[in-house]
């Protein structure tokens, strides 16, 4: 479920049964609308409170990456 970068959709997401939480956009990105920009701290946030895996959307390169995975990012969507 993607919840762009607030952990209360986040957290309804995974008590409804997701899999797996999305949020993003963290850059910008030419592949959709993105309004919302997240910071790498709500993946640090998530990471010290829930089990479910999450994953860092938009924008993400190899270049720029770096800083979403020492946050917690499990996945990556490059």
């Amino acid at each position: 479920v993607t919840c762009h970068d607030s952990r209360h959709l986040a957290m309804e997401a995974a008590e409804g049964g997701a899999d797996y939480v999305a949020f993003g956009a963290f850059f910008p990105t030419a592949t959709k609308d993105a309004p919302i920009r997240a910071e790498a701290e709500v993946l640090a946030i998530w990471q010290e409170t829930m089990e479910i895996p999450c994953v860092a959307i938009g924008g993400i390169t190899p270049q720029n990456c770096r800083p979403l995975v020492a946050a917690g990012a499990d996945f990556l969507a490059v």
